[in-house]
């Protein structure tokens, strides 16, 4: 038997040996065995694996983000409401400043509550109306604007503010007057485009 046939022999012979079942099965049971001296070494590796994720929750839990694999995407129920809140304290604040600029008679801040392309009522052009609204807050002495029931509903594009409307204008006493503002939120803030009676 040659060098080769010899070579070619031998592998073949330690290719059955590893096949057989009665090695396999004592390759398996060495390597599931760790030796005395290495359990020191792979203990505090498992710990530090454990330690790196607790970090890693407590870290998460803190800042608010969550594990990729947890993240599905979906916004929180209660964001949702906290953000119409939070979106109809703030139109329900602008309101209010509309109603205390006309009682504190602030020409200024009053006409810039509307809308550059705010709708006066049928007949009366843009111009005319803001002369009109100058002449009535200079009419009295003393205003005073009080708003009661106010109810906030959203449309497509803009939001429909209804409330109970009461005037005193010196002796002049409104009262009650049902009103409703079309406001849009347009230039970063929220402005009236439409003002009327119901």
């Amino acid at each position: 038997m040659n060098l080769l046939e010899q070579a070619m022999h031998k592998k073949s012979m330690n290719e059955s040996a590893e096949s057989s079942p009665a090695n396999a099965a004592s390759t398996d049971n060495r390597a599931s065995l760790i030796k005395p001296h290495n359990r020191a070494k792979v203990v505090p590796a498992i710990l530090i694996v454990l330690a790196v994720s607790a970090i890693w929750a407590a870290t998460a839990s803190y800042t608010g983000k969550s594990s990729p694999v947890a993240n599905t995407g979906a916004p929180s129920p209660a964001v949702g409401q906290t953000f119409e809140r939070e979106q109809k304290q703030n139109i329900k604040e602008f309101v209010e400043s509309w109603a205390r600029a006309w009682s504190e008679k602030d020409g200024e801040k009053y006409l810039s509550s509307y809308a550059p392309d705010f709708e006066p009522a049928p007949g009366i052009s843009h111009s005319d109306w803001v002369k009109q609204r100058r002449l009535r807050l200079n009419k009295y002495k003393k205003i005073e604007v009080l708003l009661t029931n106010l109810k906030i509903s959203e449309g497509k594009d803009t939001v429909e503010v209804e409330f109970l409307q009461t005037f005193k204008g010196d002796s002049f006493l409104e009262k009650d007057f049902h009103k409703r503002l079309i406001i849009k939120f347009q230039d970063s803030r929220w402005m009236i485009v439409k003002e009327m009676g119901i």
